[in-house]
């Protein structure tokens, strides 16, 4: 397992860091600077494949934005999240489980695979 330093992966993931806002715990109770996180933690490493026991779950970085980057325990890289908004022009829904929609042939659809796909059989 190949260990990656935390600072210089995140850069790398992140692209312009001058668009941080802070970087902390998922509920802000923690936070400091992109500046003064990278100059402290410029010396870590993590190994990605076991990154869910080595780092905090709730490590996030913000940006200016206001999306974020966070690790999810499914995956080895950063995952860059952004607030869902409401489109203009949103249509109601009729289904939210895979069982009662006519339109899914397998899990982990999408809500619009629920009630916008091809019927099945």
């Amino acid at each position: 397992m190949e260990s990656r330093n935390l600072v210089l992966e995140l850069e790398k993931e992140i692209g312009d860091v001058s668009q941080v806002a802070w970087v902390g715990s998922f509920d802000g109770s923690l936070a400091m600077s992109w500046e003064d996180f990278a100059m402290k933690f410029i010396g870590e490493t993590y190994t990605p494949d076991v990154a869910r026991d080595e780092l905090p779950y709730d490590l996030v970085v913000v940006m200016e934005d206001e999306s974020w980057f966070e690790r999810v325990p499914w995956s080895v890289g950063w995952v860059h999240r952004r607030l869902p908004f409401k489109h203009w022009n949103a249509k109601s829904f009729d289904y939210v489980t895979i069982f009662g929609s006519p339109y899914v042939a397998c899990q982990y659809e999408s809500l619009h695979d629920l009630n916008e796909g091809s019927e099945v059989g």
